[in-house]
């Protein structure tokens, strides 16, 4: 059976809502070039999210993107080392 979602609703159905909240909301604000230092990492196999728009979207924050090779869109929940490493990094 297929579980790619089961992260978002782990920790009951008021996660799940959170984070629908959380995408549709407007980050307008929050997320503008030098608001805050920002890193990037992208799953080389992100089949959801295409690299271009990622290193788009890097560049014109004026951020670091790192891309995690055999990664795909669940890379905090398959590759949390290489999430960690680039956090340590990041100080």
């Amino acid at each position: 059976m297929w579980q790619g979602h089961f992260f978002h609703v782990a920790s009951g159905n008021d996660s799940f809502i959170n984070d629908c909240r959380l995408i549709a909301s407007d980050w307008g604000d929050a997320a503008r070039p030098g608001s805050a230092p920002i890193r990037f990492l992208h799953g080389e196999a992100d089949r959801i999210v295409p690299l271009s728009p990622a290193q788009s979207f890097a560049k014109e924050m004026g951020s670091n993107l790192t891309i995690v090779k055999n990664a795909g869109h669940s890379l905090p929940f398959s590759h949390w080392p290489e999430l960690l490493d680039a956090l340590r990094e990041q100080r």
